[in-house]
């Protein structure tokens, strides 16, 4: 297996370097490991506004980005590590337990009683510890998933607001699980430096060929991360379209933009407007931006 290195914790440039992976190098298996400062990342199939309160995760200085494959929100910091691993498609497809099987093992090496779970986790005593989910571009399929190693545990809950509750979608919901640390369950305790560097060898071998990323395969990451994982249009305005309740009002959404505003509160004026905070905040109080994107 081929081994990628990332210095970068910015999703949006990790995310961009694994779809360019996945769509430009046509043969080898491939890992990836990589870490996010403070980042919710939504499934490609999920609304935004309906996941977390967009107005904490911008008042906590946390990035939310959409990545290129299904399933649920989780959340980044740096103390998760994230697992990229790209190969040739199997017969079956999705397939797992390809993936996760080998995970597991270096896992329970550790002292973990690690297992996969029903939702094609990994969890360790009924806790989930590892979110995945997996994209297929012609033979080639990307399996990513994160392992919560050290992370702070109490933020995806404290930034979900009642936006789960507030919003009427047919986008794919998360489905909440309890979670917890893998630190705590190690038989011989290493910082997540350590840790990743042992699930490297465990996974590539101890002299495992390695690939650093050229100028120009760089500079196609990079206008890939600023085109498109950077960008409003997808992270945000690639929600279904919804409907928002806020209390006196509600209004419905498309493609990101408010196209009916309903009830009492006099807001005809947001019809138009794109759902960020600069755009509403040009055309109603602070008070109703809050509601809209609590």
């Amino acid at each position: 297996m081929i081994y990628i290195p990332s210095t970068s914790t910015s999703a949006a440039e990790n995310l961009a370097a694994e779809e360019f992976l996945l769509t430009r190098v046509t043969e080898g298996d491939l890992l990836m490991l990589w870490k996010s400062a403070p980042t919710v990342v939504i499934g490609k199939f999920q609304n935004a506004y309906g996941e977390v309160s967009v107005a904490e995760t911008l008042r906590r200085g946390i990035t939310l980005v959409r990545r290129n494959s299904g399933g649920g929100t989780v959340y980044h910091d740096e103390g998760n590590l994230n697992f990229t691993m790209i190969s040739d498609r199997g017969e079956n497809s999705p397939d797992y337990e390809r993936f996760l099987t080998p995970v597991i093992a270096v896992l329970r090496d550790l002292g973990i009683p690690a297992k996969m779970g029903d939702s094609f986790d990994i969890t360790v005593d009924g806790y989930k510890v590892s979110g995945n989910a997996q994209s297929v571009v012609k033979n080639r399929v990307m399996h990513h998933g994160t392992l919560l190693f050290d992370a702070d545990l109490t933020v995806l809950s404290e930034i979900t607001g009642h936006a789960s509750a507030d919003v009427q979608s047919k986008a794919i919901r998360s489905n909440p699980s309890p979670v917890c640390n893998l630190r705590p369950y190690l038989k011989n305790d290493m910082d997540i430096a350590a840790f990743a560097e042992h699930l490297k060898t465990a996974l590539c071998g101890e002299n495992a060929e390695i690939h650093t990323f050229t100028d120009d395969e760089t500079s196609e990451i990079t206008h890939l991360r600023d085109t498109k994982y950077r960008t409003w249009e997808w992270n945000f305005a690639k929600s279904p379209a919804f409907t928002k309740d806020c209390g006196t009002f509600s209004v419905d959404v498309k493609n990101g933009i408010i196209t009916a505003v309903h009830g009492e509160h006099p807001v005809e004026n947001l019809i138009g407007v794109r759902m960020n905070p600069e755009e509403l905040s040009a055309v109603t109080d602070s008070k109703t931006v809050n509601l809209l994107l609590q």
